[in-house]
Parts: structure tokens; C-alpha cells; sequence
């Protein structure tokens, strides 16, 4: 609400000064929430399932089990 007010009112400096400090919680509580390992796999699958679903909507299957395979390999050699 303290940002709309600003925007309505004109207040750009305030509203700017609000967004960082919102920018900035938001990478603070991600910073958190990818410093448990199951966060950070859990994390990485999601990404892997939407990558191989936007490279190939047919054959995305095939693309993100290949991915999984090269992930899980990586993991074992770390």
C-alpha cells in the first residue's frame, strides 16, 4: 500500500527507496531458502521441467530425463 501511495501521490524518490528495500528481502529470503540442499534440487528439477518443456512441448520427456541423467552425474563426480 506505502508504494501506491507513493506512486499516486507522486513520491517517486520514497517509491524507489521502498522497491530496493523489497528487492533486496526478496534475495535475502531466497539466499535462505536455497541454502538447504533439498531446496536447491527441488529448485534445479523445476527448472530443468520447464527448460526441456519450452526447448521441445513434444519431446520434453526425453529432453528433461536426459537433463536428470546429466544432473545426477555431476552430482556424484562433486
Amino acid at each position: 500500500m506505502r508504494c501506491l501511495r507513493c506512486c499516486y501521490e507522486s513520491r517517486f524518490e520514497q517509491l524507489n527507496i521502498d522497491m530496493n528495500f523489497f528487492l533486496l528481502l526478496k534475495n535475502e529470503l531466497s539466499m535462505y531458502f536455497l541454502r538447504k540442499e533439498e531446496n536447491v534440487m527441488q529448485t534445479l528439477k523445476s527448472a530443468i521441467h520447464i527448460e526441456a518443456h519450452e526447448r521441445n512441448p513434444k519431446k520434453w520427456a526425453n529432453i528433461e530425463e536426459e537433463e536428470l541423467q546429466l544432473l545426477a552425474k555431476c552430482l556424484q563426480i562433486g
